[in-house]
């Protein structure tokens, strides 16, 4: 399960680096394109982490289950925010970049906490966790 979430967060990196240069270049057309996927991905992404891995974290650290929730409903405002800057052609690169760092920062900690769970679940949990995984995000 590890390694299908963090295949997720590898593949976002590389649409976000994706559109953080259509939005350096300036170039409209890719840009908006770029982020309407980046945005799908994004918030399939962390509603499946919500559904399904923080309830296991929150019984383990509470506190960081907590904290992960609140970046997440923090990425949902900024998605919308740097979405209609996009729409309205005023996003700037530094704002976007901000928000990149942010997010990375985010996966790291993500990383950690997949590992910690991978550690504590059984196959079985895993295997299950796996299949939820497919089906949503095909």
């Amino acid at each position: 399960m590890k390694e299908k979430l963090l295949e997720a967060h590898r593949e976002m990196e590389a649409i976000l680096r994706g559109v953080a240069s259509s939005i350096r270049d300036e170039e409209t057309s890719s840009m908006s394109d770029d982020f309407d996927l980046f945005e799908r991905k994004l918030l399939q992404h962390l509603d499946w982490e919500e559904m399904h891995i923080l309830p296991a974290y929150e019984r383990i650290d509470p506190a960081g289950a907590s904290e992960l929730l609140a970046e997440h409903q923090r990425f949902r405002r900024t998605l919308g925010a740097i979405g209609l800057e996009i729409d309205l052609h005023i996003v700037r690169a530094e704002r976007f970049d901000t928000f990149a760092s942010e997010l990375h920062a985010h996966a790291q900690h993500e990383d950690r906490m997949y590992a910690m769970l991978d550690e504590l679940h059984g196959e079985g949990e895993r295997e299950a966790l796996r299949r939820r995984h497919g089906r949503f995000h095909s």
